[in-house]
Parts: C-alpha cells; structure tokens; sequence
C-alpha cells in the first residue's frame, strides 16, 4: 500500500522535476525504456499514446507500488519490473528507440557510474536516443538535493557536474544533440539528450 510519503512524491513531482520536458523529449518515440523508474510516474504521463512503455526498478518493494499506481489509475500500457540494477541484465535491447536514465546515477556510487553509463552504451542499438537527467553537483543549489536524498530516501547522493557526465558521453561513443540546465524550485537539474552512433 502506497504510504504517505509515496502520495506526497507523486502530487508533487511536477513541483521538483522537469517532468513536462522529459514528456516532450519522449513524444517522437514509439518505443521507451526508463531505468530506475521508481513510482512509474514519468512513464504513466506516456500512457494512452500509443507507445510501448517499460520500466525497470531495482527496488522490489517500490515495482510493487508501482504495480499499484498503474492499477489504480487503470493504466495497461505500462510495463514495470524489476531487475537486478546491471544493464547488461535487461532484455530486449534492440527494441527501444528512446532509453531514459531519470535521477538514477547520483544514486550509484562514484566508482561505478562511468561503468553504468557504459553498459546501457554497449546494450543500446545504433540510432537510439540516450536522456540522461541528473542533478548538476557545480550547481550551489546541489545542497538541496543532497539534504533531499538523506531525509527521504536514507542516502547520500553522489552528485556529478554536468560537464563531467558530457565528457564520459562523449568518450562512451554518444553524440550529444543538446544539453541544458533546468531550476525547478531549488532544485539544479541537468538533460543530456543524445544518440549512439
């Protein structure tokens, strides 16, 4: 059951994430995978469009309430499961046009993220569009975030700078198209959009 911090994460989403913009950036595509999707919020303003949506969350407890989020909202069109939190473990690469990586890196430990962003790069097929969304530690407004994460969720956040996750892109083989810095409240965020060539 949905406890209430879970409803106070999900009315007030819009508040704190860029949720409109990731919405636009996924309207092009057919077909989506969203890594560490949490509550499935990003993926249930995707539904009824017509795509192919699935979500991976390595949480157990947290792809049961999504589970129930999408039952309560009578929503069919959403896959959410759960995986082991190695890329290299999710199916079905080859058939997704648009892979969506939502405030999920600063979540992994500093010596394994550049490793991370190489997995999902050696799984995805040539022509796919990589979002990477994250918080943007040379941002002073990364405290919030910080303060954020210990409290609600019981972690300390590893945050990068944006110039340095364009940097490992880059090395990685991904073409970045655009990249911008977003403020929602206090709140510093980055989008990465780009493609493996």
């Amino acid at each position: 059951m949905l406890n209430f911090l879970d409803q106070i994460k999900i009315r007030f989403r819009h508040w704190v994430m860029p949720q409109e913009t990731l919405v636009k950036l996924a309207m092009p595509h057919k077909c989506i995978l969203d890594i560490g999707c949490g509550l499935g919020i990003f993926l249930t303003e995707l539904s009824g469009q017509g795509k192919k949506l699935k979500g991976v969350e390595v949480s157990p407890e947290i792809v049961k309430k999504a589970k129930m989020v999408l039952a309560q909202k009578e929503i069919q069109d959403v896959e959410i499961s759960h995986f082991s939190g190695d890329p290299l473990m999710i199916p079905a690469w080859e058939q997704y046009d648009a892979v969506f990586l939502n405030d999920v890196l600063h979540h992994i430990a500093p010596e394994d993220q550049f490793d991370f962003l190489k997995k999902i790069h050696k799984k995805m097929r040539k022509g796919t569009q990589f979002i990477l969304k994250d918080i943007d530690a040379a941002s002073s407004f990364v405290f919030f975030n910080t303060v954020h994460d210990i409290i609600l969720n019981h972690q300390y956040p590893h945050e990068r700078p944006m110039a340095d996750c364009r940097v490992w892109c880059q090395l990685l083989g991904f073409q970045i198209e655009t990249s911008f810095l977003i403020r929602k409240l206090f709140y510093p965020h980055f989008i990465l959009v780009m493609t493996k060539v």
